[in-house]
């Protein structure tokens, strides 16, 4: 059957490819072990080409065995039939994808297979830094040793590779050493003229520099790249340029653009089906859920984030569930419910120093003045220290929440002198959003006794939150803005306040907003 198929198509059988190496497989003469080999891998490949990883899987460990019981040892064939292999578990979500992809790479590289350890090492990604907290450091080995046999030369592949090591060195080099790797190979891509291998380099290094300072630079290349992707036809890029513009669109508070390019994430996500991918859209539901003012199906949706996550392999699952808990148990109003958790992902997280402002927040909230000051001594005697990466932001808004509660006037000052470059921006770690950072500065501006300033950040935050149609941040804002109007009195200040509690406890009180409930009713009784 096999020898009478192979004279019907020749070398080149398409979709009949899967019978042939049936076939062959079953076949009983001497040297049809070598042809039910070849068949196997040609099955595999052309599975993984029409998004068959499970196929895929299945024909790339009949190969695999059929290797391992022949008389000699192809190790170039092997290496590609790891590299096969490897690439279908991780579309179908298989952890055990970067052991095989690193051992191809490794068996590439010691037979001088350039391209196959290119092609392995580039494989061997998620899309974005390995693990959030956390250094790859074979990873890292594996992308430079490509580069290094890759040579110097202007190439697609040179770029791919430089944005990988971009983005794996999240956690050991600094946001400048990072920007010019990730700006080498965005303009490495560019000159090659391959526009997919641009798309490529903007999304891989995307995360790695996300930075306030960085919001207008990757605005921009985001743009390009889903300008880009329209004409690639290829849903996975498209999937991905989409959600890094959703995203930058967040921080700058663009509602249309965030929605429009959310709506595009989304619908590749369901396209693609990739367990990876639908990972990416649980956990990107819970801060659109957050931002809707739904904590319901937020807190449902990190519940759905983490399964999701475990059941990946994902090893920063954990750690994005405590993000987005914690986040949403403080719009909740029962932050203070997390106590030893909180101090147990301090612990657990060193890589993610950003948590180290969250007991801040936490006993802020609970009335532990005290020991909010004492942690806030600390941080100012140390200049408030985190490395430029994405909890940057609202490690330092957190810090500004408990200085102002607590009145702890050397943190607000020095404080509003960090923050108030990026006033305009949104709070975010790109898995929970706080709100304008301009409702930041008007607490501290408020706590500092700086009334009239405070006065012009909260008309700041509060158009931002209208704008955003985000009814927790708005009654966010209402809340602190009466608080600062109540206690600056002067005329017209008691009435303003009041429309502001008015319109902020029924929203707080309906929709399940445990502090900013409690906020307004403790407002409220200042004019009764």
């Amino acid at each position: 059957m096999a020898d009478a198929l192979e004279k019907l198509y020749g070398e080149d059988p398409g979709e009949r490819v899967g019978e042939l190496a049936y076939h062959w497989a079953h076949a009983t003469q001497p040297g049809d072990a070598e042809k039910a080999m070849v068949y196997a891998q040609l099955t595999g490949d052309r599975a993984l080409a029409m998004l068959a990883p499970d196929e895929a899987l299945r024909w790339y460990r009949d190969a695999l065995d059929l290797l391992d019981r022949a008389p000699t040892d192809d190790l170039h064939r092997r290496a590609a039939l790891l590299l096969g292999l490897g690439d279908a578990q991780r579309l179908v979500g298989d952890a055990a994808h970067r052991e095989t992809l690193l051992a191809a790479a490794a068996l590439a590289d010691d037979i001088d297979a350039v391209d196959l350890l290119v092609r392995a090492t580039l494989k061997n990604s998620r899309g974005f830094v390995s693990s959030i907290g956390g250094i790859d450091h074979e990873r890292i080995e594996m992308v430079t040793t490509a580069l290094a046999r890759f040579g110097d030369a202007d190439s697609p592949d040179r770029a791919r590779l430089l944005a990988l090591l971009c983005a794996e060195r999240m956690y050991d080099t600094d946001l400048d050493g990072r920007l010019a790797l990730a700006t080498q190979a965005v303009d490495m891509a560019r000159r090659t003229g391959d526009r997919a291998a641009l798309v490529d380099a903007i999304q891989i290094c995307h995360e790695t520099i996300t930075m306030p300072r960085t919001l207008e630079l990757r605005r921009g290349w985001t743009s390009e790249a889903c300008g880009i992707v329209d004409e690639l036809a290829d849903p996975t890029a498209r999937l991905f340029a989409n959600s890094f513009r959703m995203l930058t669109a967040l921080e700058a508070g663009d509602l249309a653009t965030m929605s429009d390019a959310y709506s595009i994430y989304a619908s590749e996500v369901d396209r693609v089906g990739q367990p990876l991918f639908d990972w990416t859209l649980a956990y990107n539901r819970v801060w659109r859920y957050t931002l809707e003012g739904d904590l319901v199906a937020a807190e449902a949706a990190v519940n759905e984030a983490f399964a999701l996550g475990t059941m990946t392999g994902q090893p920063d699952a954990l750690a994005f569930y405590g993000v987005q808990l914690i986040n949403v148990r403080w719009m909740q109003g029962r932050l203070h419910e997390l106590d030893s958790l909180i101090e147990q992902a301090v612990q657990d997280n060193p890589g993610l120093p950003a948590f180290r402002a969250v007991p801040v927040l936490a006993k802020s909230r609970a009335g532990a003045d005290n020991e909010v000051g004492t942690h806030l001594d600390v941080e100012v005697a140390n200049n408030f220290p985190m490395p430029e990466d994405l909890g940057w932001l609202t490690a330092h808004v957190f810090w500004a929440e408990g200085a102002a509660r607590c009145r702890h006037r050397p943190a607000a000052a020095a404080l509003a002198e960090l923050l108030r470059p990026w006033h305009a921006q949104i709070v975010t770690t790109h898995l929970a959003t706080s709100g304008s950072v301009a409702h930041f500065l008007g607490r501290l501006a408020h706590g500092l006794d700086r009334f009239d300033e405070a006065d012009q950040w909260f008309g700041e935050a509060l158009a931002c939150h209208e704008g955003l149609r985000a009814p927790y941040f708005v009654a966010f804002t209402q809340t602190a803005w009466a608080a600062l109007l109540s206690d600056r009195n002067q005329p017209g200040d008691g009435q303003r306040a009041r429309t502001l509690i008015d319109a902020a406890l029924p929203v707080a009180t309906e929709r399940g907003y445990g502090y900013l409930e409690r906020d307004a009713r403790e407002l409220l009784e200042r004019f009764e």
